[in-house]
């Protein structure tokens, strides 16, 4: 396994047009698929625009985890959280929902993400009412 994950760096390196030229090579996530695992990459909801990168990822890679926008910090809606009669707090999944659809349309699995990262969460999350002058 190593070889191969070796081998593969090494020519997308050396080569990267051949790595993923659109022609019709062995789609990388086959040679996953012989170890029993899928092979992934990210996506951002600005590369939704990329169409490159789009076909990229259809033509090697069987799972996707998105990036930032399915973080809480993302996805939390501070001034509607603050307005929530219950309190509870607000999420906001459109670009998500984006990025999860077209995953979806083109059969590419969708890997979790870790909810709350710690380093870049809100700081209003964790403050009664959503209050930063609140404890």
């Amino acid at each position: 396994m190593k070889k191969m994950l070796a081998m593969l760096l090494a020519l997308m390196m050396i080569c990267p047009a051949a790595a993923f030229a659109e022609e019709d090579y062995e789609p990388l996530y086959s040679l996953a698929a012989n170890y029993g695992f899928k092979l992934g990459s990210c996506l951002s909801f600005n590369q939704l625009r990329d169409q490159k990168y789009l076909n990229l990822l259809k033509s090697h890679f069987n799972s996707v985890t998105m990036t930032n926008e399915m973080k809480a910090y993302s996805l939390l809606d501070e001034k509607a959280s603050r307005n929530a009669e219950d309190g509870m707090p607000v999420m906001n999944y459109w670009m998500a929902d984006q990025m999860v659809g077209w995953a979806q349309e083109n059969g590419i699995a969708v890997r979790g993400h870790v909810l709350v990262w710690d380093a870049y969460m809100c700081d209003w999350y964790f403050h009664e009412g959503y209050d930063t002058k609140q404890p």
